[in-house]
């Protein structure tokens, strides 16, 4: 049987790249399906970190409220996807996919699952996608 370790969502990649690490100091060595908050208004994001407990996450999202309000009302979790591309291939060989929590509903995380991969900064090593992960 198989075994991954599932994420909840975040709005920074620093606390993914923290737990990644974490997990290979402690030789746990396991497919990580990274947790992604879809497309959604600020208030809708605040409503469902609320109620699921991610208080690092939910400071970060109230300290840059003006960065990542208009950055996920526009485009999603964008910055967390650069934040993972950006960092070195090792740090990030763990995740085996990630999951879309569809908060502004299923039609906005579609678009942005659709045009992502497009979008995606050109960087030296193959970028991570929500479509295609780490081989």
């Amino acid at each position: 049987m198989r075994v991954d370790i599932v994420t909840q969502f975040c709005f920074e990649a620093a606390p993914i790249l923290k737990f990644l690490g974490e997990l290979e100091a402690r030789n746990i060595d396991l497919p990580v399906i990274i947790g992604l908050a879809g497309p959604a208004t600020p208030a809708t994001l605040t409503k469902f970190a609320l109620r699921c407990g991610i208080g690092n996450s939910m400071r970060a999202l109230r300290g840059q409220i003006g960065r990542f309000g208009k950055l996920l009302v526009n485009t999603g979790p964008d910055d967390v996807m650069h934040g993972l591309e950006a960092a070195p291939r090792t740090a990030t060989a763990s995740i085996a996919g990630f999951h879309i929590f569809p908060f502004g509903g299923l039609r906005k995380a579609h678009n942005w699952l659709r045009d992502y991969p497009t979008n995606a900064p050109q960087l030296p090593h193959a970028p991570l996608s929500p479509l295609h992960p780490n081989p």
